[in-house]
C-alpha cells in the first residue's frame, strides 16, 4: 500500500491514484500573490484550473486527447496561454470550462479615419477570427452579439442627412446575410458617441471563418465623418 508521503504533490498522486482517483479540479493560485491567472513560470498538473490573461475565461488542464493507450500530458511548464493553446494547438492541453462569454475585445482607438459622403471603410483590427486579437476564437456554428462603440466627428454640426451605416458581415464558407445598423444623426451636434449592439448569425455548418465590421456614410450626406475610438466586443450566444 502506498504511503501518505506518496500523495504529497499532484504528479505523485496521479501515479498512485490514476485519473480515476484524481478527477476533482481546483484552481491553482500563485504562492506569491494568490493570483489565479495563468502564469508562464508556474508548473501545472492534470485537472488544474486557471483563468486566461487573454479572454478571462476559466480553463482546465486536461492533458490533450491521445490515441490508443497513450498517456495524456500530466504536467506542463510554460507554453501558450490557455486561450491560445485551446485554439492553436492540436490536441489542446487546456480546455475551456465554458465556450460562452466575451471572446474578443478590440481596444479603443483601433481605427481612426475620415469617410466622405457615400464612402465606406473596413475597420482594421475589428474582425473576429484574425490572429492578432482573435487567436482564442473558435467560431464553429455559434451565433454572436457584436457590441460596437465609437466616436463620430462630423465636419460641421450634423444635419438630418448625416446617417452612418455599420455592417457586421460573417465571411468564409457558406454565405450568411450581413447585419446592418443605421446610426441616426444627432442633429446640431458635431461629436457623436455611438454604442450599438447587433445579433450576428453564423453559418450552421460551421464554415464561417471571420466577422468583419465596415462603416459607410449616407450618400446624401453633405458632411464628412471622422471615426475614432472604435471598440468591439463579440459575445458568443448559447445555442
Amino acid at each position: 500500500m502506498a504511503s501518505l508521503e506518496s500523495l504529497k504533490d499532484p504528479l505523485q498522486r496521479l501515479g498512485v491514484l490514476g485519473t480515476a482517483g484524481s478527477q476533482s479540479s481546483s484552481f491553482r493560485r500563485s504562492e506569491v500573490n494568490n493570483s489565479d491567472i495563468w502564469d508562464v513560470t508556474k508548473q501545472y498538473y492534470l485537472n488544474d484550473m486557471v483563468f486566461s490573461a487573454i479572454d478571462g475565461g476559466a480553463y482546465v488542464m486536461e492533458g490533450g486527447a491521445t490515441a490508443g493507450s497513450a498517456a495524456p500530458v500530466t504536467a506542463i511548464l510554460g507554453g501558450d496561454d490557455p486561450a491560445i493553446d485551446w485554439s492553436a494547438n492540436v490536441p489542446a492541453i487546456w480546455v475551456p470550462l465554458a465556450t460562452y462569454g466575451p471572446r474578443v475585445v478590440v481596444p479603443a482607438g483601433a481605427q481612426s479615419a475620415t469617410v466622405v459622403a457615400g464612402g465606406a471603410i473596413t475597420f482594421a483590427n475589428c474582425n473576429l477570427g484574425q490572429a492578432a486579437v482573435g487567436a482564442n476564437v473558435a467560431l464553429g456554428d455559434t451565433n454572436f452579439m457584436a457590441h460596437v462603440q465609437m466616436q463620430i466627428t462630423w465636419s460641421a454640426p450634423a444635419t438630418a442627412a448625416e446617417w452612418f451605416n455599420l455592417t457586421v458581415a460573417p465571411t468564409g464558407g457558406t454565405p450568411v446575410a450581413s447585419q446592418l445598423v443605421t446610426v441616426v444623426p444627432a442633429v446640431g451636434v458635431a461629436l457623436q458617441n455611438v454604442s450599438v449592439s447587433v445579433y450576428v448569425p453564423l453559418a450552421g455548418d460551421g464554415t464561417t471563418t471571420s466577422i468583419v465590421l465596415t462603416g459607410a456614410v449616407n450618400a446624401a450626406s453633405v458632411l464628412t465623418a471622422t471615426v475614432a475610438a472604435v471598440s468591439v466586443t463579440y459575445v458568443p450566444l448559447v445555442p
